[in-house]
């Protein structure tokens, strides 16, 4: 699996935040980045969950709950199609 790097310079245009801002966020463990040359680089899925993060947490939330929440009610969704696959197919009866 290929992975894209985002410069930081990027990520701050893309979020309107400074570089120096970002910088604190990796220094304080809320962006996970690498250095490369001497640049940090951000890989996509850590930027969709940094960004993730800053939006539940800029509703009072906690990003750790939210995501469990979203989890358990995928796999709720995920297991009423099963059942009613399987209900279509005859494996189970009504």
């Amino acid at each position: 699996m290929v992975t894209e790097l985002i410069r930081l310079k990027d990520v701050a245009n893309r979020l309107n935040l400074s570089t120096a801002t970002l910088r604190r966020y990796i220094h304080n463990g809320k962006l996970k980045a690498i250095k490369v040359g001497g640049n940090y680089m951000v890989n996509t899925n850590d930027y969709d969950e940094f960004v993730f993060n800053l939006y539940v947490e800029s509703l009072g939330l906690n990003p750790t709950k939210v995501k469990e929440y979203l989890e358990n009610e995928a796999k709720e969704e995920l297991e009423q199609e099963l059942n009613k696959l399987m209900k279509q197919v005859g494996l189970i009866k009504d």
